[in-house]
């Protein structure tokens, strides 16, 4: 039994002695992988994946996808009435188009290739904290956007037959708070991504399309319901409460 036991022992001694050769053996060779002899040397860059985003494009990547579900979500239960009145123009699908690409499109550019890593800039913890503090508000007011409305809501300018106006819950602060969902986003972007290019995107977008677009879109909501949102638009800001009120003429 004591001569089995020290088989045991010199057995072990010798698996252990193996392992450590390895070991040492696969550790110089990283060295050398991690210096001149690295991948990187050879031209080969590395691909981005989902597993070597930093904490802030993780955060920016699942505020989108929580955003993207929200709007799905809503987008099935869209009023499918006969349209009554529209304004849906090349000009209106233009700038739909364009916040999608400052929102979506380049970001996701930036986050899963390099082409856009000319623009980088460093990281840093606050801009991240901030950054997410505010996706989740402008989810909470996107998501409230979405429920206060409920049918009465379409992606492109237009009303139906069945539209009612809305001036409960978040529409008694402000007459456009989907558009103020989506200038909160466009900060949070730009705090998330250390990039100028995708990073500021969509703050520039959506401020075309407020620019361009409000107008248009309250000259509809005064044609179809009259006196009604002209009394609305006294009392209630544009995409800030208190501010963009309007005299009732």
């Amino acid at each position: 039994m004591g001569s089995s036991f020290l088989s045991l022992i010199n057995t072990a001694r010798r698996v252990g002695s193996a392992t450590a050769q390895n070991i040492k053996a696969n550790s110089d060779y990283s060295i050398v992988l991690s210096g001149q002899d690295s991948p990187a040397n050879f031209g080969i860059e590395p691909q981005p994946t989902i597993m070597n985003l930093h904490a802030s494009q993780a955060i920016f990547l699942i505020g989108l996808i929580l955003y993207l579900v929200i709007r799905a979500v809503y987008q099935k239960r869209a009023n499918r009435g006969t349209t009554k009145l529209s304004r849906s123009d090349k000009r209106d699908r233009l700038l739909v188009l364009l916040v999608i690409l400052g929102q979506i499109a380049l970001p996701l550019l930036y986050l899963f290739s390099p082409w856009l890593n000319f623009a980088n800039s460093a990281p840093s913890s606050v801009s991240t904290w901030l950054g997410a503090l505010m996706w989740i508000a402008g989810l909470w007011v996107f998501w409230r956007s979405h429920a206060d409305l409920g049918s009465n809501w379409s992606v492109s300018l237009e009303l139906h037959s069945t539209h009612q106006l809305v001036t409960n819950g978040v529409y008694r602060f402000v007459r456009h708070p989907m558009y103020s969902a989506f200038i909160v986003f466009g900060v949070a972007q730009a705090l998330l991504l250390p990039n100028w290019l995708a990073g500021g995107a969509a703050l520039v977008a959506v401020a075309l399309m407020c620019i361009i677009r409000i107008p248009n879109e309250e000259s509809m909501m005064c044609e179809f319901f009259g006196q009604e949102y002209r009394e609305y638009m006294t009392r209630t800001g544009s995409v800030i409460p208190g501010v963009g009120l309007r005299s009732n003429t």
